[in-house]
């Protein structure tokens, strides 16, 4: 677990340290057992803090409604310390809660469940969470729902659980009932897709595969764009983007479709800010390729960034090439495509250019 508090936290954490060298120095720290009684008083006793504390503590169970349970120890004493760091890192301005646990334990039972009854330890400062570590990602929580934080942690948890926790989820209408679930799709995920990369004016960008607990962040996303935006994208004017279609939009298999998102880490939140994709053709072996950029966010090379980005995974799994329609007026879009290295051919009909982009000549 500690290289996945690592990749969470990145080059900010310093180091190992007690809650009063963390009040002293005003460096962000990960508070461990250790952590000695005075320290925790004066931490306790702090209202207002000089540095961003970040606290990342360990527990043992975890529910899709974001309660937990934490280990029990011996004399509840580990328990204390975190409890009281988890309140330091709250009252801390820009301060994260970052709870972390395996998928499954020791005996190969799910970490992550539904409903916790009948456990010791509960913790039920739901709202007081930022995010959820396990192997397979991160769930951050924080300003969501209960239906979105639900999603999220069913996303993270082992690929073998997914299906019954959405089953459970919907008998207990935590989630929508017509939620779809791709079984597939739990064990194609491409984690190697997922990196950061700096783009032009500094901006720092994750990118990775979309999700299905992404339906609202992307419905966030569609309603920001203008009227012409949308247009360009589909080609005939869209209005809302109910539940029944955006949840389609984000449930891909990662083979024969595939779709890239792009965040930036915002006041309190992450947000999406760009969306790529491409839908495979089984009978030629081209891809269909379309892309989404948040207006305030182009012009940084974006959309060229995941254009390239989808070539290589597009090349991985065996594609041929790319097609895309571009309006005429497009010019924007056009450019992306003409820097993509790839040969290109264009039919212009009807203000639309048809594009074919083979992988190879012989394509």
């Amino acid at each position: 677990m500690n290289n996945a508090f690592r990749a969470v936290l990145g080059k900010r954490v310093i180091g190992i340290c007690t809650a009063l060298d963390w009040i002293e120095s005003g460096i962000d720290v990960v508070p461990r057992r250790r952590t000695h009684r005075r320290s925790l008083k004066a931490l306790r006793e702090s209202h207002s803090f000089r540095c961003k504390f970040i606290y990342v503590g360990r527990v043992r169970l975890s529910a899709v409604a974001a309660d937990i349970a934490v280990r029990a120890v011996v004399g509840n004493y580990e328990n204390k310390i975190g409890l009281s760091l988890f309140a330091g890192a709250e009252m801390s301005p820009g301060g994260r809660n970052i709870i972390g646990l395996p998928s499954r334990n020791a005996k190969g039972k799910p970490n992550i469940v539904v409903m916790m009854r009948n456990l010791r330890n509960q913790f039920h400062m739901r709202e007081s969470i930022d995010a959820v570590v396990t192997e397979y990602g991160i769930a951050n929580l924080k300003w969501r729902t209960i239906r979105e934080r639900a999603q999220a942690l069913i996303d993270i948890a082992h690929p073998d659980d997914r299906k019954k926790l959405v089953e459970d989820a919907k008998a207990r209408k935590i989630i929508f009932q017509d939620q779809i679930f791709l079984s597939d799709s739990a064990r194609l995920y491409p984690s190697e897709a997922v990196h950061e990369h700096v783009m032009k004016n500094d901006l720092l960008v994750r990118f990775r595969p979309i999700k299905p607990s992404d339906e609202e962040a992307m419905r966030r996303l569609f309603y920001r764009f203008s009227k012409q935006s949308i247009y360009r994208r589909f080609f005939f004017p869209v209005s809302t983007m109910p539940h029944t279609k955006m949840q389609a939009y984000v449930n891909v298999d990662y083979h024969s479709e595939m779709s890239i998102v792009a965040l930036i880490n915002e006041p309190g939140q992450e947000i999406i800010i760009a969306e790529a994709r491409y839908a495979r053709d089984e009978e030629s072996g081209f891809g269909d390729v379309a892309f989404f950029v948040d207006e305030k966010y182009q012009g940084l090379g974006i959309a060229q960034y995941l254009y390239d980005l989808l070539i290589r995974l597009a090349k991985e799994r065996g594609l041929d090439g790319f097609t895309a329609e571009v309006l005429q007026e497009n010019k924007g879009m056009l450019k992306v495509f003409e820097r993509g290295g790839l040969p290109m051919e264009a039919l212009l009909k009807d203000g639309v250019y048809k594009l074919r982009m083979p992988f190879n000549e012989e394509s």
